[in-house]
Order: structure tokens, then C-alpha cells, then sequence
């Protein structure tokens, strides 16, 4: 009889030790899932945020291109056209500026982002002047603006959007490194399952 109940009780041991090592299979499975969805959703993240970062250097620079263009140009339905065009690239700037301001996660982002904004509104009023002059057929004028105070700002805009990229950059691989550490926490739990 001692033998008999020393069998069950062996049995149901063996039996619970089993299904707490499923739980906890299940459980590490289920964690890893989780971490896998969070890494796809930082990389995700990081893609949006370079994207609209580098659509805002990319305006930029089509931008100075363009005002430099319209001021080589002498007919003036060519300069009106340019203008159009100038004015889409700095709505296309704006747009991407606004987009990656809504993305912002942290204090470091927030800044960077509020001194692009700034430095951008202090920029606008020259580039719209130095476009009118331009449009005016003040050439001249048009160019002395543009080469020292529109491409200044924009070069420092541009700063402060690579300065941003190479932020993204860094938060990116410390969210990866810390996902990629309770990833290997959680292998060998999963790598003993039964």
C-alpha cells in the first residue's frame, strides 16, 4: 500500500512539475511575442521618423535650388511657375516639420524639433523677401539676401535635423539593445519548454 501511494504521489509531482514548466514555456513564448512586437514597432517608429527627417532636408535643399534658379530665370511666366514650385517645397517642408513634431517621444526630441520650427520662422520672412525681389526682377538684391541670410538659416535648420537623425539613431539602438537583452533573459526559459 506505501508503495502504491508513494507511485501516485510521484506521479501527480512529476504531473505538476510538468505543467509548471508548460505555464512557464507559455508565459516566456507569449513575453517573447511580445518583445517581437515591440521591436517591430521601434523599427516601424525609427522608419517613419528618418523618412519625414530626411523629406525635410530634401525640401530644404529643393527649396534653395529653386530660389536660385528663379533668379537666373528672366521670363516671368517661368519665374511665376518657379515660384509655385518654391512655394511646394516649402509646404511639403512644413508638412513633413509638423508630422515628425506629432511623432516626438521625448524631451531631447521635443527640443531639437521646437529649434527646427524656430529657426524656420525666423528663415521664412527672408525667403519670402529675397522671392518677391527676385519676382521684381531685383536680382541683385534677391541674391544678397539668399547667400547671407536665407542659406545660413537653412544650413542651421539642416543642422538641427541631422543633429535629430543621428537623436533617432541613438534612442533607436538603445531600445533595440534593451528588447535584444530581455530577449536572451527569456531564451533559455523557452529553450528548456518539454
Amino acid at each position: 500500500k506505501t508503495d502504491v501511494s508513494l507511485n501516485t504521489g510521484l506521479k501527480i509531482g512529476f504531473s505538476l512539475i510538468l505543467l509548471l514548466l508548460i505555464g512557464l514555456t507559455m508565459v516566456g513564448l507569449a513575453r517573447m511575442a511580445d518583445i517581437n512586437r515591440q521591436l517591430q514597432g521601434i523599427v516601424d517608429n525609427d522608419i517613419v521618423k528618418r523618412e519625414l527627417a530626411f523629406a525635410v532636408n530634401s525640401a530644404l535643399h529643393e527649396r534653395l535650388v529653386s530660389m536660385h534658379t528663379l533668379i537666373v530665370m528672366t521670363d516671368p511666366f517661368d519665374r511665376e511657375e518657379e515660384s509655385h514650385r518654391l512655394r511646394e517645397y516649402g509646404v511639403k517642408f512644413l508638412e513633413s516639420r509638423k508630422q515628425l513634431e506629432a511623432l516626438a517621444q521625448t524631451p531631447e526630441e521635443e527640443h531639437l524639433l521646437r529649434q527646427i520650427r524656430e529657426q524656420s520662422i525666423k528663415t521664412r520672412p527672408l525667403t519670402e523677401q529675397a522671392i518677391e525681389d527676385a519676382l521684381a526682377g531685383k536680382t541683385a538684391r534677391a541674391l544678397v539676401t539668399i547667400r547671407t541670410k536665407t542659406i545660413p538659416g537653412q544650413n542651421l535648420i539642416a543642422q538641427y535635423v541631422n543633429e535629430y537623425i543621428g537623436l533617432q539613431r541613438r534612442q533607436t539602438e538603445k531600445r533595440v539593445a534593451h528588447a535584444a537583452a530581455a530577449y536572451q533573459l527569456l531564451q533559455p526559459i523557452v529553450a528548456k519548454r518539454p
